[in-house]
């Protein structure tokens, strides 16, 4: 039994927090978040303005919540080497807080009294990034105490890209995901913020930047890949739901016919449960609560020379809590 804590309880925090009632190996036992009191955090996991009201209901007191039988420990501290993760006997940190994404700063958990860390973000310097499904195999217990899952966005292009590479070969990939408006980098109304079009009001606008984040990570995943990937997102007037748009060289020459075809096997195959695939005429809200990280859109493949288009589709909360799930169980 891996016992957890989660650092940040925003809309992925708790997402994981449900996906974590369903492993019987994962028990939750502590979370933190500044500010936040054990009564608004248990209103939050009771109603959410996308998903409706939750089918268990949290239940507070004055230092923890209770959900589904479970009691968690609730605290409030600004940084990680704070939080009493020792005293309170966790084995493995998730930080899902958005504010932490450097080694040296996650490595304060561990000092804290963890063993592990996982941080719920394509950060830039771990001492692993893992990909389960596609690298799991690179992960060694005795030197990756700090370890990234990537994003929901390098999930969803992951499995695709494996594919294509085992398939046909692969020279190089851009991705562009259109992506719902979130918490972490977009805003209700014009505010100052460090990248200017990320300050821009999220619900009435299609924003662009760069995720050069996200094309790192997945450098480091398919390291024969690396510099040959690059990346925008498009977040647009979604409350959840996101669409990723690839294109990737192929080093061979193939027809969509045999993309889908080598999709729709590892479908079934390898990847089943992880990579879906699809070849009905659907939209973002079809996709609410999917719990694969990718699902292949057939009708939409198309191939000209050695270049590839497809477009993948994702919960980018539910899928992504479910990776974070499957790395701590990795660690364990």
């Amino acid at each position: 039994m891996m016992r957890v804590g989660v650092n940040g309880c925003g809309r992925i925090g708790r997402s994981f927090w449900r996906a974590a009632l369903d492993r019987p190996d994962i028990e939750l036992v502590a979370v933190n978040d500044i500010g936040l009191s054990p009564q608004n955090l248990a209103h939050m996991l009771n109603f959410d303005s996308v998903r409706g009201r939750a089918r268990d209901k949290a239940v507070a007191d004055s230092d923890s919540v209770t959900l589904d039988g479970q009691r968690v420990a609730v605290t409030s501290h600004p940084t990680p080497e704070q939080i009493p993760w020792g005293r309170l006997g966790v084995d493995v940190v998730v930080d899902a807080t958005g504010r932490f994404f450097r080694a040296a700063q996650l490595r304060g958990h561990l000092a804290a009294g963890a063993r592990k860390v996982i941080v719920s973000a394509a950060a830039p310097d771990p001492d692993a990034t893992i990909v389960i499904g596609v690298n799991e195999h690179d992960y060694d217990p005795a030197v990756h105490h700090v370890v990234s899952p990537a994003c929901c966005t390098g999930n969803a292009v992951a499995p695709v890209l494996a594919t294509l590479r085992d398939a046909f070969g692969l020279q190089g990939v851009f991705i562009n995901t259109v992506h719902a408006y979130d918490g972490t980098h977009s805003v209700l109304h014009d505010a100052p913020y460090r990248d200017r079009r990320m300050g821009r009001a999220a619900a009435v606008n299609i924003i662009p930047v760069r995720i050069k984040d996200t094309t790192r990570s997945l450098g480091y995943v398919f390291t024969d890949l690396a510099g040959h990937i690059e990346g925008l997102a498009m977040r647009v007037p979604a409350g959840i739901g996101c669409a990723v748009e690839i294109v990737a060289e192929l080093t061979g020459r193939a027809s969509a016919e045999q993309v889908n075809a080598a999709l729709a096997a590892a479908a079934n195959g390898q990847l089943k449960g992880r990579l879906g695939y699809t070849d009905e005429p659907l939209v973002s809200s079809d996709f609410i609560g999917t719990t694969e990280v990718s699902i292949v859109d057939s009708q939409l493949t198309s191939v000209l020379g050695r270049n590839a288009k497809l477009v993948v589709w994702h919960d980018n909360e539910i899928g992504y809590a479910r990776v974070l799930a499957d790395t701590v169980e990795l660690l364990g």
